[in-house]
């Protein structure tokens, strides 16, 4: 027999402000209970309801288990089908946005690239406002080349524009902090897999530290004060301080085209 709905199914689509649910019963012939049956990912019917997929499918079987065996040897005929939709699968590639401050050090190692000055210890710490924002995937196949590309890409930065949703980022603002994952393989055999990746906003490029003005001094290298006892700055542009980048630079950019 073909795969038939029962009656008092669809039992209704609930919704509520994160998505939509329903259940759907179906009575199909025991061995092909699994290919007649929507697939996990299947939509629901029509087009009133974005995203709402099938998420589980649940077999019963239906009738005498000696009263009519079947070709593969067991005793039932019939079974029914209750399956699961959710907008869960729409609502799996999300993105969330917590706003914070860091504290921005820059190594000593480093160079001010506009002034070819050495970075002097924590006189180059400063407190930036930013954005942690999470973003929910899925993907379904195998995971390796994914999985290989978060490893490559952590730690680096955006080399060129990225879409966050309705975010439109600039080059070198979004920092790949790392990913976390979780496979599934489902009823038909597709591997699902889940990842959650982990960015650091801010609305400059995370290769720009804040250098301090430079500090006049004399012939031998002395700091120079005025009267008042205060440090003298230098008088010229070097003397104020600004956000720059430094030599070697921080970070290392990547296409995340590829990551997202």
């Amino acid at each position: 027999m073909a795969i038939k709905e029962l009656n008092g199914s669809p039992t209704g689509v609930i919704q509520t402000d994160t998505g939509a649910t329903a259940t759907r019963r179906f009575k199909v012939t025991y061995a092909t209970r699994i290919s007649e049956s929507p697939a996990i990912g299947d939509l629901f019917p029509g087009n009133d309801y974005k995203g709402l997929k099938v998420i589980s499918r649940a077999f019963s079987p239906l009738g005498d288990d000696n009263a009519h065996p079947d070709d593969d040897g067991n005793g039932f005929e019939y079974a029914t089908v209750t399956v699961e939709y959710s907008t869960e699968y729409f609502l799996a590639n999300t993105i969330e946005i917590d706003f914070s401050v860091e504290a921005i050090n820059t190594a000593e190692s480093r160079t001010y690239a506009d002034t070819n000055t050495p970075v002097i210890g924590s006189s180059a710490i400063v407190y930036y406002p930013v954005a942690s924002i999470t973003v929910n995937k899925r993907i379904f196949g195998d995971p390796f080349i994914p999985i290989s590309i978060v490893m490559i890409m952590s730690g680096g930065i955006n080399q060129g524009r990225v879409k966050l949703g309705a975010f439109d980022v600039l080059p070198e603002y979004l920092l790949f902090e790392g990913a976390t994952s979780k496979s599934y393989k489902l009823m038909n055999g597709t591997v699902q897999t889940d990842f959650v990746y982990k960015f650091t906003y801010r609305n400059r490029s995370h290769n720009e530290v804040w250098r301090p003005g430079l500090v006049a001094r004399n012939k031998n290298g002395k700091i120079q004060y005025n009267a008042d006892g205060t440090v003298q700055m230098m008088a010229t542009a070097p003397g104020t301080g600004k956000w720059t980048r430094v030599t070697p630079a921080i970070y290392q950019s990547y296409n995340f085209g590829k990551l997202l």
